[in-house]
């Protein structure tokens, strides 16, 4: 996928530049990816886990929003445009185990793998 086509599904990507690997999960799939330190990801980020930093979270990555994680595991977010940004703060960011129990009991199991990541 081409940096344009990213672009035009709201796909940004991320990037990290912690000194530990970061586990991406991709939009619309169940699918992990390693991204080692000083790594991007170009394709879709529907979520991210960072076991070294935060075991036992993920992070809700909302279209139209990419991902840079810093040196020391936190996250800054950028938005392309105000239905970005309003998304990532109202449905966005971390979430343990209750978010991920919640998403199970409605049928949602894509966050499973990302999540067992997270513990590991």
């Amino acid at each position: 996928m081409t940096d344009g086509e990213n672009m035009e599904n709201g796909w940004l990507g991320m990037t990290n530049n912690s000194p530990y690997p970061v586990y991406v999960k991709e939009e619309r799939s169940s699918r992990t990816h390693q991204v080692p330190p000083g790594g991007t990801w170009d394709g879709g980020v529907d979520g991210l886990a960072l076991p070294q930093q935060r075991r036992g979270y993920v992070f809700k990555a909302v279209t139209g929003v990419d991902v840079t994680v810093q040196a020391d595991g936190s996250i800054c977010t950028s938005a392309r445009g105000l239905m970005a940004w309003a998304g990532q703060r109202l449905i966005g960011g971390w979430g343990g185990r209750a978010w991920i129990d919640t998403r199970v009991s409605k049928g949602d199991r894509e966050w499973d793998e990302l999540f067992t990541r997270s513990c590991t």
